[in-house]
């Protein structure tokens, strides 16, 4: 029979190649090849999440010119993996000037000898921004870039007399990636957004506040091919990080069309909804609301027409935790998963997988879920240096030690939290572990009692405290190059 600490051991192994298994699965370079089919003179644009026939779109390309942009964390995998399809189907001459707005931390990806061949083959140029997840000038300088890459190409291709054809490649971090302030300052928008986290906002407020200050969000990509060439083509293949898939809120929406007839509440209304919300639009200066009142230049309509505009999600959570399911069966766990990503704060998240681990039926069971965990700094509280995930652990362990110091028992546990771009805030973690069992068993269990938790949570210091305290329980693996949220893993043996 194993010892309790080998149980543990057995625990941290299996949930760590979970992890590993989910986010392999959502590669880019993998969605894109089950995503994109060259063949002679079309393309043909699949639906790989749910195979539906009818979803498939061929594209004629035979007097075509063909141009790739977007921004984010997976989109360096997909235009690679895209120029290399594009390669063998000897397809090269039809594709010219390129731009991608990609985070810092991929440049050694970019310039191996595969990126450079598949990003030749298509035109592709590479810049680089957007540090820890966050806007700044290189990313703003990549957008103005990609906003004249596509005056140039429109003008080149009507003076060839060929049709324009816009490969838009989204992800998450796009927000952070495509970034063109409007009526206001880069660090202006940057404090609006920064009280907002603060203050609790979840994604789907922030990008209402993004869309408006922006002049590539909320569709504005789209509108500015169309001004350059009205009769443009545009195909935007994108990786979801939101919940539910919203082609709004992904990467800010860049390339979002209305559905036809609806009416719904405008983005500056959006916008001002939020910031009262949050008691924060007392706090911007009049002028700049007022700025917003003025009328603008006229943009071109969109239409919910894929003619003109085609958004197709290849790739998402579910698929992630469809591979976790599999691999966490495989090695003979009784899976318990949600039927939705999850959503709310770290709190609520711990209660709903508590709860449902209370429903296993076997002795060795697995709470499955993903989603996005909202962390919200309280009166009296600082804000140090961490991230939702590792926050989450911690969280999880001032429940675990509150429930020791009251003697209540509990079966072996561990708790795995992981990103699937790799990054968790602005830290160098992909992932973190936290288990009461292995605290219990480990000579590091007089690292830290539940009094340093609650001080750590008071901070918000959660990356120091691991660091020093626990740092075995995290995973440091790089950016992977792909993002479709969080996963959760929350495996017992009783």
């Amino acid at each position: 029979m194993m010892s309790p600490k080998s149980v543990v051991s057995r625990l941290k192994g299996d949930l760590i190649a979970i992890y590993k298994q989910a986010v392999e699965s959502v590669r880019p370079e993998s969605l894109i090849r089950n995503a994109i089919y060259l063949r002679e003179e079309s393309l043909l644009i699949r639906d790989p999440i749910d195979a539906d026939p009818s979803k498939e779109t061929e594209v004629d390309i035979q007097n075509a010119k063909l141009h790739v942009i977007g921004g984010g964390k997976s989109v360096l995998g997909m235009a690679s993996e895209l120029g290399h399809l594009v390669s063998r189907a000897k397809l090269t001459e039809k594709f010219s000037h390129g731009v991608l707005s990609i985070p810092r931390g991929l440049e050694s990806v970019a310039s191996s000898e595969e990126s450079k061949r598949g990003l030749a083959s298509i035109g592709v140029e590479c810049h680089f921004g957007s540090v820890n997840n966050l806007p700044d000038d290189d990313s703003v300088r990549a957008t103005s870039r990609i906003l004249e890459n596509i005056s140039e190409a429109c003008r080149s291709d009507q003076d060839g007399n060929f049709e324009s054809i816009f490969i838009v490649l989204l992800s998450g971090g796009g927000s952070a990636c495509l970034t063109s302030p409007r009526f206001l300052t880069l660090s202006e928008k940057l404090d609006i957004i920064g009280r907002l986290v603060q203050r609790g906002a979840g994604i789907k407020d922030l990008n209402a506040v993004r869309m408006h200050f922006s002049n590539v969000k909320g569709g504005r990509l789209s509108r500015h091919i169309l001004r350059n060439n009205p009769k443009a083509r545009i195909i935007s293949l994108i990786l979801s990080d939101v919940v539910g898939d919203p082609i709004e809120y992904i990467a800010s929406g860049p390339t979002f069309v209305p559905p036809n007839g609806t009416s719904g509440t405008s983005v500056e209304q959006r916008m001002r909804q939020v910031l009262s919300r949050y008691n924060i639009d007392c706090d911007i200066s009049p002028h700049l609301l007022e700025t917003c009142d003025k009328s603008e230049c006229p943009e071109p309509k969109l239409v919910d027409n894929e003619r003109l505009v085609m958004n197709r999600i290849i790739g998402n959570n579910t698929v992630a935790l469809n591979h976790a399911e599999t691999h966490a069966k495989s090695l003979g766990y009784e899976v318990i998963r949600f039927d939705k990503q999850l959503e709310g704060s770290n709190e609520q998240v711990l209660d709903w997988m508590e709860a449902r681990k209370r429903t296993a039926k076997s002795g060795k069971s697995l709470v499955l879920a993903g989603g996005e965990t909202t962390v919200k700094k309280l009166p009296g509280e600082s804000w140090g240096v961490g991230g939702r995930l590792q926050e989450l652990c911690l969280d999880y362990m001032i429940g675990k030690l509150t429930k020791a110091e009251e003697r209540r028992p509990d079966g072996l546990d561990m708790l795995l939290a992981g990103s699937t771009d790799g990054q968790d805030g602005p830290t160098d973690v992909a992932a973190c572990m936290a288990s009461l069992a292995d605290h219990k068993l480990s000579a590091a269990s007089s690292s830290f009692t539940l009094h340093d938790c609650l001080e750590a949570k008071r901070s918000h210091n959660s990356y120091k405290f691991w660091s020093t305290r626990r740092a075995d329980w995290l995973i440091k693996s790089g950016l992977s190059g792909t993002n479709v949220m969080d996963i959760y893993l929350l495996a017992t043996i009783t």
